[in-house]
């Protein structure tokens, strides 16, 4: 039977529709005689549709006739389980060039939809699924992978699988399920796609007997979507029962936690073998999934869902850096996290209160995110292409047996406003053991839960979010006429589009690999393109750590924010290593409070201000819009300063117009910096980086007598700084620059940007808790005009003399401003 090409679904045209115990409950056996649900077959030269075959993802109207049922056939008796020997891993091809393909027609708006469609996102009707989706993965082919129980719904995945074709029939169809003969019970095990386009899946359960016994395995295997088959493969160093794979720049895989594995992690080789990262010590931080990322630097940054945070390295035998517990709510088990941005990632569950936990720097800082609508325990957080995070799932209580405040709405959060909206209700409560994945054509599919109870979920929904909908119908969607199937980090990416006049955006997310409500491995970045026609032309980041190797969806979205159907490409290895780091060292001696003070998206970094006399008391950024052309957009803006004292004289260094901070010099030592200066350089057309050639130091500041001088602290491949860090107490001991990275590029205001206008809001007096959107400015004084001194904030916070850090007017009453844009 042919299968249709990824290319054949995304060309194809259709029509879109309008607690908690650790994996517990018996398993019983599979029946030796398993069913197989086959791929519907291809459409009839005679059926109305069959010009092309739908998009993957894309399912028929329900109200129409039902597909056709699925054919079912009983395979061969399962083979013996093979002994878990080494299985052969694919070096990866290069994929031929597309050819050259006639530019489609011009896209056609759908049926109408209810009014409410527009704002609120539509679900499918509910359709029965295999098994209980414990386990979902994209395939590079645009199908779907899902494991971790019996037919029945009942804990063990020792006996089937499933693959899923979106193209064929909608949920309830295209559904192939297949024997496990690996000897594995994958039950609650990890799994991830490699760069060869197979899926690893690591540790699971231990079957004695038919029984589930609830402990870890060591072994690994390997689905092959060219075959569909599943093989065993090396077995790692430890149990791991609950553990967390996470890529890292180089094309290997991170493996940590779970149970039986809590003390040491160990790195999977691109072929097969395993290295125990022997120098490591994970014991305190819990092996429930540790939520482990691939930081910007090439590091591995993690948190316990008890908010246990380090950093690691796995060169040898590997390093772990251990920063506290993170200053956010308890995230808990039932808590899921989403990176929506390379080292950001936000932190949702096990209450209503959300945080955004940045890893761009030395230090991990966590800003508030905000407050959802209802508590959820065990949700989902999905990456869209237009860069917001869908939550779906989730309960105020949950239990084996029972569950209360089921939250089947789902609620959408953009990190570009930090604002929650709520969306449709689903039909089905999403508990534990639920999953919820991209797929190609922007739905999202939603599946799972039970396996314990209170409910078998043997069953799924889609979810289309208010992006396919405009205007009071099904959407226009913008096409992808032609893509590489492969990328290479810091390369070109040519697209052939249907009208390049309605693209607005160029983004990559990774394909999803989720369970427990965590996706292992998504990752978002917007490029920036030109236009030529209908080809748009971006180059891929070329730092390793903002995109790991593996497969991304390419989409295009129009100018009314409404996405493609997805291209799959694989990424290569960045020739870049290791990555950039998106800061420079810190000089001077840590102690007493961290500090991070960063210019907004679209600005650099062009000077200092701040206090300063024998020591600098104070010391903040300067920052500037910057545009394409390289040119400053309106006049510098003095952001937020660290330290506390009110002692020297105001002091302001700013770089040349057209210029940015590139490096930054200090005296340090007791009691703090003594002397600092910036170092600026030419800004470059095309965005945030630096022309070559010498540097010019701007004006110092500070004492040139005392403390010890450090060397140049300069921003590596030319970008210019966003931001500084380091460690104040009543003044600053130790600063270091943040720098930008070639992703940040995307914020870059266009060539000739009216400059950035700003006004201050009044909030109210003083001692009174206010709530602000992330990283907001705010202004304490007793006029808009002055005295006053600023700072940032986000979230709730109370606005007194010491949040501000200093009295601006003794004795007086003040307000506070926010910072807002002019209409």
């Amino acid at each position: 039977m042919r299968r249709w090409s990824l290319h054949e679904r995304s060309m194809a045209f259709a029509l879109i529709l309008p607690g908690l115990a650790a994996c517990g409950g018996g398993g019983s056996a599979e029946p030796a005689a398993l069913t197989a649900v086959l791929s519907a077959p291809p459409l009839s030269a005679g059926d109305p549709q069959a010009t092309a075959p739908p998009a993957p993802g894309v399912f028929s109207d329900p109200i129409a006739a039902p597909p056709a049922a699925a054919a079912t056939t009983a395979p061969p008796a399962p083979a013996p389980a093979p002994a878990p020997v080494p299985a052969p891993v694919p070096a990866p091809v290069p994929a031929p060039a597309p050819a050259p393909e006639p530019p489609p027609p011009p896209p056609v708006p759908g049926p109408p939809v209810d009014p409410a469609t527009e704002r609120l996102g539509q679900w499918s009707a509910e359709g029965a699924w295999p098994l209980v989706a414990l386990h979902a993965a994209l395939l590079p082919d645009g199908r779907v992978m899902t494991y971790g129980t019996d037919r029945a719904g009942k804990q063990t995945g020792s006996f089937v699988y499933d693959v899923w074709d979106p193209s064929a029939g909608g949920i309830t169809g295209g559904h192939l399920t297949l024997p496990n003969r690996t000897g594995t019970d994958l039950f609650c095990s990890a799994q991830m796609l490699l760069s060869t386009g197979s899926l690893l899946l690591a540790g699971g359960d231990v079957l004695v007997g038919g029984n589930t016994t609830n402990n870890g395995n060591p072994d690994t295997n390997l689905f092959d979507p060219q075959t569909d088959t599943l093989t065993a493969s090396q077995r790692m160093f430890r149990p791991r029962w609950y553990a967390t794979l996470t890529k890292t720049h180089d094309d290997r895989v991170f493996v940590q936690g779970g149970l039986g594995g809590a003390d040491r992690p160990e790195l999977r080789e691109p072929g097969g073998s395993h290295r125990l990262l022997s120098s490591i010590d994970t014991t305190p931080y819990y092996w429930w999934y540790p939520r482990n990322f691939s930081a910007p630097d090439g590091r591995v940054f993690g948190f316990a869902t008890d908010g246990g945070a380090y950093t690691a390295t796995y060169g040898g035998t590997g390093g772990i850096v251990r920063h506290g517990t993170l200053p956010m709510p308890q995230p808990g088990v039932a808590s899921g996290a989403t990176l929506f941005a390379p080292g950001r990632t936000l932190v949702c569950g096990g209450g209503d209160a959300c945080s955004v936990v940045d890893f761009n720097a030395p230090r991990p800082a966590v800003e508030s995110a905000g407050r959802i609508a209802a508590t959820r325990n065990w949700h989902t957080g999905t990456l869209l292409p237009d860069g917001r995070v869908l939550l779906t799932g989730g309960a105020q209580q949950y239990s084996d047996t029972a569950f209360s405040g089921a939250t089947n709405r789902v609620e959408l959060w953009d990190p570009k406003t930090g604002e929650w909206t709520t969306g449709a209700q689903a039909v089905q409560p999403r508990l534990y053991h639920s999953t919820a994945l991209l797929l190609p054509d922007a739905t999202v599919l939603v599946a799972g839960g039970g396996a314990p109870g209170p409910i078998t979920q043997l069953n799924a929904e889609v979810y289309r979010p208010p992006y396919l909908f405009r205007d009071g119908r099904v959407a226009a969607r913008p096409v992808i006429a032609s893509a590489p199937s492969v990328m290479t980090p810091g390369s070109g990416l040519a697209l052939q589009v249907g009208d390049g006049s309605r693209i607005a955006r160029l983004v990559l997310v990774k394909t999803g690999s989720v369970t427990h409500g965590f996706n292992h491995d998504q990752a978002f970045v917007e490029l920036p393109f030109s236009r030529t026609g209908n080809t748009l032309s971006a180059t891929v980041p070329d730092s390793g750590g903002d995109l790991t190797p593996g497969f991304y969806m390419i989409f295009v979205l129009d100018t009314a924010g409404v996405p493609s159907v997805a291209r799959i490409a694989r990424l290569n290895v960045a020739p870049t290593s290791p990555p950039i780091a998106p800061w420079t060292p810190e000089a001077g001696p840590a102690g007493g409070t961290a500090f991070r003070l960063e210019c907004e998206p679209g600005q650099a970094m062009v000077g200092l201000h701040g206090l300063a006399g024998t020591t600098v008391s104070r010391i903040g950024p300067v920052c500037v819009g910057v545009g394409a052309d390289g040119r400053w957009i309106g006049t510098p803006w003095k952001n937020p300063v660290a330290g506390n004292s009110a002692s020297g004289s105001p002091f302001e260094s700013v770089c040349a117009p057209g210029q940015a901070v590139s490096g930054l010099q200090l005296r340090t030592g007791v009691p703090g910096i003594a002397q600092v200066q910036a170092q600026c350089r030419a800004l470059a057309a095309g965005g945030l980086r630096l022309q070559s050639g010498a540097a010019v130091s701007s004006t110092a500041a500070g004492t040139s007598g005392g403390g010890t001088a450090s060397g140049l602290l300069e921003c590596s491949a030319g970008f210019a700084a966003r931001g500084l860090y380091g460690w104040t107490g009543a003044v600053p001991s130790a600063a270091g620059l943040l720098c930008r990275r070639s992703v940040d590029e995307i914020d870059v205001k266009p060539a000739g940007s009216a400059a950035p206008r700003f006004a201050w809001r009044l909030l109210g007096d003083e001692n009174v808790t206010y709530s602000v959107a992330p990283r907001s400015f705010v202004r304490i004084g007793v006029s808009e005009s002055g005295p006053f001194t600023e700072q940032s904030a986000s979230g709730l916070f109370q606005a007194t003399v010491g949040f501000f850090g200093i009295d601006p007017a003794p004795g007086q009453r003040k307000k506070v401003w926010l910072r807002v844009p002019s209409p």
